[in-house]
């Protein structure tokens, strides 16, 4: 814990204060999640699926927020 205290305190010296602080999170009947499992799974079977999942979103969304005027 502590290290992770340290680590955000070397982010706000180097870049200043953050402006917005954005969550994301997963929803297990996503699309994408519920058409690859099987007929008798569901979605807390399959973490590595979720897990899969949520970084391709993430990715996506951290690509167009860096790569794009989405902030002006």
């Amino acid at each position: 814990m502590h290290e992770r205290t340290q680590d955000a305190l070397t982010y706000v010296r180097k870049h200043g204060r953050p402006d917005l602080f954005i969550t994301f999170t997963c929803n297990p009947n996503w699309e994408e999640i519920t058409a690859h499992l099987l007929e008798e799974q569901s979605p807390d079977q399959r973490h590595d699926l979720i897990a899969r999942v949520f970084h391709l979103k993430l990715k996506k969304m951290m690509q167009l927020f860096t790569s794009g005027n989405i902030f002006g």
